[in-house]
């Protein structure tokens, strides 16, 4: 549709600008983790704009606001609990490593970061004792975060309010590192974009509590990959979806190596006139023998206008795995509804009741208690 060559247009022209203009990073074009050259990202990038994979990707989501906002100032976010014993923190063009490119998944996210001045770089070789925190704020400075081998993380991120807001994430887990990762997005703003990858070296964990509200346009992508023998990873999350309110959440979890573990478990309540979208997939490569992958999105659909998109996915390549996934769609209990209405509770407090009775099994970890401010 229009948008698609809208946002195929758009992002060739960012990607032709950084080569006409020389303005790619130079920590882009070294490092046997990243990309080598212009020419070589120049490519990439064209097979992503030009794949059915992008085009179902941007299926419910108008990027044109995106698009247009992607120069925006970048804003250096707020931190705390970098001044702890065993966290660096620099903000430079030219880090020691750059981060892992996957164009093919994330175009835009490849273009943001040929468009940033500087990458925040966040280092830690040895378990913290309080919480490393970051508030991002408008168009944040990507940031990288880097655990060393045994390293322990737990990971807060929050969001300030503003008009148009986008943030890129990059998360590397070496062999042995743990993090525990919560954020929480309640923000209003027109248009809202984040991107999240993490990648996970062997024995590592991870664990994401992921807790949003719906705003004029909210898109959130998670890209995470299991590429060490016995990783293990969790997803929880929790969505209320107001009425004129979109959330529009692309997850993809890639199990690369043998013996790892990944749950998700999602829940969202849509109000009347409300939009959710969620799309999931599970990649099991061939080398992922004795994986194990558990997918399940529930939703709760409040009135006639909500609109709710779900579509779990399974991609398997090895045959020694266990694998499920599963999605519901469904409304209220009458037989409830009567139960709380004939004790005297009326009909919106019960509908409120039962909501957050449907969210909270998916709601813990450290931003837990601040969900009851916005009633999520």
């Amino acid at each position: 549709n229009g948008d698609h060559r809208d946002l195929h247009l758009s992002l060739r022209r960012q990607r032709q600008m950084c080569i006409r203009d020389r303005s790619l990073p130079s920590w882009m074009q070294a490092g046997d983790q990243g990309l080598q050259g212009i020419g070589q990202i120049d490519s990439v990038l064209q097979a992503a704009l030009d794949s059915p994979q992008f085009r179902e990707r941007w299926k419910y989501t108008r990027p044109r606001p995106l698009l247009e906002h992607l120069e925006d100032p970048q804003q250096l976010p707020v931190f705390e609990g970098v001044d702890q014993e065993g966290i660096t923190l620099t903000t430079t063009a030219a880090p020691s490593f750059c981060p892992r490119l996957e164009p093919q998944h994330a175009p835009e996210a490849t273009a943001k970061l040929c468009l940033a001045n500087t990458l925040i770089v966040i280092e830690v070789v040895k378990p913290l004792t309080e919480p490393l925190r970051i508030q991002h704020k408008a168009s944040s400075q990507p940031v990288l975060l880097r655990l060393h081998p045994g390293a322990e993380v737990a990971l807060e991120e929050t969001y300030a309010p503003g008009e148009f807001l986008q943030q890129a994430v990059w998360i590397e887990l070496e062999d042995g590192a743990r993090l525990s990762h919560a954020r929480n997005t309640f923000e209003a703003a027109d248009w809202h974009w984040q991107y999240l990858y993490v990648h996970q070296a062997k024995h590592s964990a991870y664990s994401l509590h992921n807790y949003t509200t719906g705003t004029q346009l909210r898109r959130q992508d998670i890209h995470l990959v299991l590429d060490g023998e016995g990783c293990e990873a969790k997803l929880l999350g929790a969505a209320r979806i107001d009425s004129k309110t979109t959330l529009d959440q692309h997850i993809n979890v890639e199990h690369r190596q043998a013996m790892g573990n990944s749950e998700q478990k999602f829940h969202h309540v849509v109000a009347d006139g409300g939009k959710s979208t969620f799309n999931s997939r599970i990649h099991i490569h061939p080398n992922a023998r004795g994986s194990a992958a558990i997918l399940s999105n529930k939703n709760l659909g409040l009135g006639q206008s909500a609109t709710i998109n779900t579509k779990p996915e399974l991609e398997i390549y090895n045959d020694d795995v266990q694998c499920a996934h599963g999605a519901t769609i469904g409304r209220l209990s009458d037989d409830e509804m009567f139960y709380f209405t004939s004790r005297g509770i009326a009909s919106p407090e019960a509908t409120a009741l039962l909501s957050r009775g449907f969210l909270n099994q998916c709601i813990q970890g450290a931003l837990a208690e601040a969900l009851s401010l916005i009633h999520i």
